[in-house]
Parts: structure tokens; sequence; C-alpha cells
């Protein structure tokens, strides 16, 4: 089976158990968010060359769930992100060469199902400020490692990354209750816990990345 299928039946699955949860709660919201990543890996340390963070992207739709009138809400999610790092100085992956140090980019698509458990901080005003933490599962969509100078493009990506990953996000945001919908401002931290690459190039590396964003509800 396709990643690409496994992605969405992942995503299928999900469906039931958020309207299941919905259907018990107190309150819910449905929404979209979206922004930017600032990724890289750990144990990256070499004398062959220095890593630096890339830009990428997500977006998600997700489902806040308030628990019996606790401040206190469940918010699984669906999220397509792309992470990954910059190298100042090509890895030896098979490519280039002796005295061949051309900087890299490795990029990795994830389909991530995060459950996050959010704490609201009461306060006077429109305002909901927030902390979160909690598991997420991901399934590798996609992705490429590409350098400069590689005539036949970027290089493949599905012998060289594992194929899942799991890892924490935690976080901190506000919500802001407008007339008519409920803004979510949001940063997070997300800490890989699963090695990113297969074993013949593993060095114990796993993803790191600082992601800003911002979402609506329904």
């Amino acid at each position: 089976m396709s990643i690409q299928k496994r992605c969405i039946i992942a995503a299928v699955l999900m469906l039931p158990l958020l309207l299941s949860v919905s259907a018990k709660a107190q309150f819910y919201e449905l929404g979209v968010r979206g922004g930017v990543n600032l990724s890289t890996l750990s144990n990256t340390d070499s004398d062959h060359y220095e890593t630096g963070y890339d830009t990428g992207y997500h977006f998600s739709v997700f489902l806040n769930v308030g628990l019996f009138r606790l401040p206190v809400a469940i918010q699984p999610e669906v999220t397509f992100t792309r992470l990954g790092m910059r190298y100042d100085g090509t890895p030896h992956f098979g490519v280039g060469g002796p005295g061949q140090h051309p900087d890299a980019t490795l990029r990795i698509e994830y389909v991530q199902i995060p459950v996050l458990l959010k704490y609201y901080f009461p306060v006077p005003g429109f305002l909901d400020p927030n902390l979160f933490a909690g598991p997420y599962l991901g399934f590798r969509a996609g992705g490429e490692y590409t350098y400069p100078g590689r005539e036949e493009g970027p290089l493949e990506i599905d012998n060289l990354i594992r194929e899942n990953d799991y890892g924490l996000i935690l976080g901190a945001g506000t919500e802001v209750r407008l007339l008519v919908t409920t803004v979510h401002l949001e940063a997070r931290f997300t800490v890989g816990l699963e090695n990113v690459y297969e074993s013949f190039f593993d060095n114990g590396e796993k993803n790191r990345a600082i992601t800003f964003s911002a979402g609506f509800v329904f």
C-alpha cells in the first residue's frame, strides 16, 4: 500500500472518532489553520557540513472539544506539514564525491495526527490564552533531497527517510473571540522521537520544528 493511501485512510479513520467525541461534548468548534515552519534535525554534528533551519509550511483541520465546563479542551487534528533541514555542505548519501560539498536541502512532507490537551487561563475580555501539549503520529507523504549541480534533479528519499514519525507537540496560543468567528493564534515546538533516516544512514537524527500559525473556526 502506498504512503499516500495510508495517509488518506488514517485521515478517514479519524473522522468517526472526532464526530463521536464532539457529539458527547459540552462545546466544540471545527476549524482550519495554517502557517510557517522553521525545521531542522537533531544530532547532526559533523566535520563535513553545518546545518541550519529550513522554512516550510503547514495547514490543518482541527476539532476543539470543551470538556465538562472546565478550562480544558481536547484538540485532535489532521495536519499536512513540510519539515526538513538546510545543510551547508553535502552529507554522504551516496551522492557527490571527495571535495564536493555544495549546500543542500532536505525536505520531508508528512501527514500528522496530533491529539492535544489544552488548558485555558481564565481572563476577562475577548482573549482566551492557553497552553497545550500532546503526542502526534506522522506518515511520510513525499519529499526530496536537493543540492546544486545535480543534473538528474532532486534525489528521491523513498529509501532514505523512514515512512513513519511520532513525537510530542508543546505550545502556547490565544483564541480571539470575534462576533462572527474565533481566531486561533499559536506557536508550537515539535519534538520528534523517531529516527528520521533509514538504518543505513541513521545517526539518531530526529525532527525538530518551531511553527507559527493562525486559524479560525466555522
